[in-house]
């Protein structure tokens, strides 16, 4: 596991933890963090704010700003009598409102009696075309779907399929969005972890999950923990996406670690997850997460039926249909019949009544240029005259009578013959009927 050392005062303990840091001004602080190109929301290296999986609005005083409390600048504290002071970050009492300040998760022991609830989140990353996300993921066990908010789809480029999607949540509300279908990859944030697809995460617009902060150090401190289980600290990370039953193969326990009672450690795929609550009554989130297909049904068909054409009092004008189409329908419906295992019918597009080109003079053509070669050959001759008598022997033609030979009609059709040679094939013949 690795050692957690303070930039600032090279301690055994993380910056924001650092007493000697937060006794310093507040502008100070902030040329520090810049100094050391550490990130503006959780204090340290390696990544910038724009990917932090503990990426938030500060908070104070209604601060918009995306940045660690301890780089706020203007902060004050009212007095009985609704009076302000300036206060420095440096106070107890300060520091105790940040803690009671944040969402409604907190994962920090203060001391024996404290009593915390945990729910199971788990740092990940999320890899796409664009480049790679770290999220924070909320692993919800009664979820049917998997979740993602459309804006991390959006950063790593992810695109899919878009649809109606309809939520049932605890309590029986029910929301509805668009929602895309997407496939992605996704990896914990420890080493050596591969990663692994996830296919069908439907995204949302805002999951609107709880904050919360787990600092790893105080666990160790009460609990006998192994180095080699290794959790990340985060503080006041968002769930940016959520894991359901569809993906729970991904997070389930490969070793479970009871703490006490109270908490446990999960060793998954994606890293380890610490959660429980020593809390006789959590005031924390209930999640449960169904696709409400029946919803999303009736919504579909109340779209298709306010933009039908008669509800606008249009009638739609009948398909033009040729003569030869109506023509086929109709013999379709005539001599279609069903035998034992498949059904006949006749040709739809055949007519009885053709009438032919006129083909005698190019088939004559034809004719003579035949005979001017195999006169000129008698091998030529002797095989195409043997070929014509196989035909008629074979009864694949016959030679017509002097009379129907006489006969011209409409359907009079005459098929001209030749021989070509493969040269491929040692020259081997083959009649041709053009």
């Amino acid at each position: 596991m690795t050692e957690i050392k303070c930039t600032y005062c090279h301690n055994n303990h993380h910056l924001y933890q650092c007493l000697k840091f937060k006794d310093i001004e507040c502008n100070k602080r902030w040329k520090f963090v810049k100094e050391n190109h550490l990130c503006f929301c959780c204090l340290r290296s390696g990544h910038s704010a724009a990917n932090c999986t503990s990426r938030r609005e500060c908070g104070l005083n209604s601060c918009k700003r995306i940045h660690n409390r301890l780089l706020h600048e203007t902060l004050s504290v009212k007095e009985e009598g609704g009076n302000s002071k300036p206060i420095s970050s440096t106070d107890t009492d300060f520091r105790k409102q940040l803690v009671d300040k944040t969402s409604s998760v907190h994962t920090i022991f203060e001391g024996k009696s404290s009593k915390k609830t945990l729910f199971k989140f788990l740092p990940i990353e999320i890899k796409g075309p664009r480049g790679k996300c770290k999220v924070m993921a909320f692993i919800d066990d009664g979820s049917k779907i998997s979740l993602i908010e459309e804006s991390v789809v959006k950063a790593v480029g992810l695109k899919g399929p878009q649809d109606l999607l309809s939520l049932r949540w605890i309590g029986g509300k029910t929301t509805s969005e668009l929602s895309q279908h997407i496939d992605l990859e996704v990896t914990g944030v420890g080493e050596n972890i591969p990663y692994y697809q996830i296919r069908n995460v439907r995204t949302t617009k805002k999951l609107e999950l709880p904050a919360q902060t787990l600092n790893f150090d105080s666990f160790k401190l009460k609990y006998k923990i192994s180095n080699d289980i290794s959790v990340d600290d985060y503080e006041n990370a968002i769930p940016r996406m959520l894991i359901g039953m569809p993906h729970i193969n991904l997070v389930r326990p490969l070793e479970v670690i009871n703490l006490d009672e109270c908490f446990s450690i999960h060793r998954s795929n994606l890293g380890c997850i610490l959660f429980g609550s020593n809390e006789e009554s959590a005031d924390g989130v209930v999640c449960r997460i169904d696709c409400d297909v029946s919803t999303m049904r009736d919504i579909q068909k109340q779209m298709a039926e306010y933009f039908s054409i008669d509800n606008f009092g249009v009638k739609p004008l009948q398909p033009v249909i040729s003569e030869a189409d109506k023509r086929a329908q109709t013999i379709l419906f005539e001599t279609t019949k069903q035998s034992a295992t498949q059904y006949k019918t006749g040709l739809l597009w055949a007519y009885n009544e053709i009438e032919f080109v006129e083909s005698y003079n190019m088939a004559l053509r034809r004719l003579e240029i035949i005979e001017s070669k195999i006169s000129k050959d008698k091998t030529f001759f002797e095989w195409y005259n043997n070929k014509i008598a196989e035909y008629i022997n074979k009864s694949y033609a016959r030679k017509l009578s002097h009379s129907e030979a006489l006969k011209i009609c409409p359907q009079t059709w005459y098929l001209p013959h030749f021989a070509v040679c493969n040269i491929y094939k040692e020259n081997k013949r083959r009649l041709v009927f053009d």
